[in-house]
Protein backbone atom coordinates (compact mmCIF):
# COMPACT_ATOMS: atom_id res chain seq x y z
CA UNK A 1 0.00 0.00 0.00
CA UNK A 2 2.80 2.76 0.91
CA UNK A 3 4.76 2.01 -2.29
CA UNK A 4 1.35 2.87 -4.30
CA UNK A 5 0.93 5.82 -1.85
CA UNK A 6 4.60 6.86 -3.32
CA UNK A 7 3.82 6.27 -6.71
CA UNK A 8 0.30 8.07 -6.60
CA UNK A 9 2.40 10.90 -5.26
CA UNK A 10 5.02 11.29 -7.81
CA UNK A 11 2.55 10.98 -10.46
CA UNK A 12 0.31 13.93 -8.55
CA UNK A 13 3.91 15.88 -8.44
CA UNK A 14 4.49 15.61 -12.11
CA UNK A 15 1.15 16.76 -13.15
CA UNK A 16 1.61 19.64 -11.05
CA UNK A 17 5.19 20.22 -12.78
CA UNK A 18 3.87 20.37 -16.02
CA UNK A 19 0.62 23.24 -14.69
CA UNK A 20 3.72 24.98 -13.32
CA UNK A 21 5.65 25.11 -16.50
CA UNK A 22 2.79 26.14 -18.48
CA UNK A 23 2.40 28.92 -15.97
CA UNK A 24 6.07 29.99 -16.35
CA UNK A 25 6.01 29.79 -20.16
CA UNK A 26 2.59 32.01 -20.43
CA UNK A 27 4.10 34.10 -18.10
CA UNK A 28 7.69 34.43 -20.04
CA UNK A 29 5.34 35.40 -23.47
CA UNK A 30 4.00 38.25 -21.30
CA UNK A 31 4.53 41.42 -23.47
CA UNK A 32 5.84 44.00 -21.42
CA UNK A 33 4.63 47.47 -22.78
CA UNK A 34 6.71 50.54 -23.42
CA UNK A 35 7.04 52.16 -20.45
CA UNK A 36 6.19 49.83 -18.11
CA UNK A 37 6.70 51.12 -14.49
CA UNK A 38 9.22 49.61 -11.48
CA UNK A 39 5.78 48.76 -10.03
CA UNK A 40 4.55 46.29 -13.37
CA UNK A 41 8.03 44.83 -14.02
CA UNK A 42 8.70 43.97 -9.96
CA UNK A 43 5.07 42.34 -9.94
CA UNK A 44 6.18 40.19 -12.97
CA UNK A 45 9.45 39.42 -11.69
CA UNK A 46 8.20 38.21 -8.43
CA UNK A 47 5.71 35.82 -9.83
CA UNK A 48 7.93 34.30 -12.72
CA UNK A 49 10.21 33.54 -9.58
CA UNK A 50 7.10 31.92 -7.48
CA UNK A 51 6.70 29.99 -10.08
CA UNK A 52 10.26 28.71 -10.51
CA UNK A 53 10.27 28.11 -7.30
CA UNK A 54 7.44 25.77 -7.06
CA UNK A 55 8.76 24.17 -10.33
CA UNK A 56 12.25 23.17 -8.44
CA UNK A 57 10.36 22.67 -5.02
CA UNK A 58 8.05 20.00 -7.05
CA UNK A 59 11.24 18.36 -8.92
CA UNK A 60 13.37 18.15 -5.63
CA UNK A 61 10.59 16.37 -3.71
CA UNK A 62 9.78 14.31 -6.75
CA UNK A 63 13.90 13.08 -6.56
CA UNK A 64 13.68 12.36 -3.13
CA UNK A 65 10.86 10.31 -2.61
CA UNK A 66 12.30 8.36 -6.15
CA UNK A 67 15.58 8.21 -3.91
CA UNK A 68 13.63 6.63 -0.42
CA UNK A 69 11.45 4.37 -2.47
CA UNK A 70 14.74 3.12 -4.41
CA UNK A 71 16.58 2.42 -1.09
CA UNK A 72 13.44 0.58 0.50
CA UNK A 73 13.28 -1.38 -2.88
CA UNK A 74 17.11 -2.68 -2.07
Amino acid sequence: MKKDIVKRFISWRIRGLFVAEIRLKALLKTDVKEGASDKELDALYKTISAQLKAISDMQNEIMTLELINDAKQK
